[in-house]
């Protein structure tokens, strides 16, 4: 796993994409939510910079530390 590559906390399903391909995020903040045991989680940004990749898309089912999105 590349510096900057947001992975996935635990098996769940991912309910929003807050970022796409292109945008500007800082540390922190919310670029995913991600449905486990009928909770919603918040994945956050752990870097700030450009969103590269986005490996996933709504709907999908992700396993822990999958790769969600890069973070330039």
């Amino acid at each position: 796993v590349r510096e900057g590559t947001v992975v996935a906390p635990m098996q769940g399903l991912i309910l929003k994409l807050a970022v796409k391909s292109g945008d500007q995020v800082a540390q922190g903040d919310v670029v995913a939510v991600l449905e486990a045991m009928k909770m919603q989680n918040d994945i956050a940004a752990t870097k700030a910079g450009r969103v590269g990749d986005v490996y996933v898309k709504e709907g999908d089912v992700v396993r822990p530390r999958d790769a969600l999105l890069q973070i330039e």
